[in-house]
């Protein structure tokens, strides 16, 4: 894969590149639907009176770990993403500092707790309703205890809940 910088321009005019060390895939700069476009005013802090436009620019020293790519000498994760069934809480950071957790009661496969497109770090506004001035961070913690109901689970081997789902609305920690 290659990465390299995605510049937001206004009217034409550069602003500045979107805020990621390691570079984006090609892909992820682009004027469309969630593409970089949308990404100048939020994560880059740049202003415009109409929609930015994108210009991704390659850079060979890049490797695009923010986009799960692999670091160098990574062989990376496996052909469509993780295989793991465990979940855990996706913790947000601004700045290094910790926020809180995104709010899903039964934990998040560690594939979606990433910093890149359509990942945790976009949902902590959001979801979370956290504020940062710089784009967020995120962090997984593995939980023993979580299902991952909400995202499929309940992991292979585990009955899980009754067909047609929980009969009660109650929810608690089973200790």
């Amino acid at each position: 894969d290659e990465y390299g910088d995605c510049e937001c321009y206004c009217d034409g005019s550069y602003q500045g590149k979107l805020p990621f060390d390691d570079g984006v895939p090609e892909g992820f700069c682009h004027n469309g639907p969630g593409g970089g476009a949308e990404q100048c005013p939020d994560m880059g802090g740049f202003t415009c009176a109409n929609p930015f436009t994108v210009n991704w620019v390659y850079n060979s020293a890049y490797t695009g770990a923010q986009f799960g790519g692999p670091s160098p000498g990574d062989s990376g994760p496996p052909p469509g993403g993780s295989t793991s069934d465990e979940y855990g809480d996706c913790e947000c950071y601004c700045d290094g500092s910790y926020q809180g957790k995104l709010p899903f009661d039964d934990g998040v496969p560690e594939g979606f707790c990433h910093n890149g497109p359509g990942g945790g770090a976009e949902q902590c506004p959001d979801m979370g309703g956290f504020t940062c001035a710089n784009p967020f961070t995120v962090n997984w913690v593995y939980n023993s205890a979580y299902t991952g109901a909400q995202f499929g689970g309940p992991s292979p081997g585990d009955s899980g809940p009754p067909p047609g789902g929980s009969t009660s609305d109650e929810y608690g920690d089973c200790e």
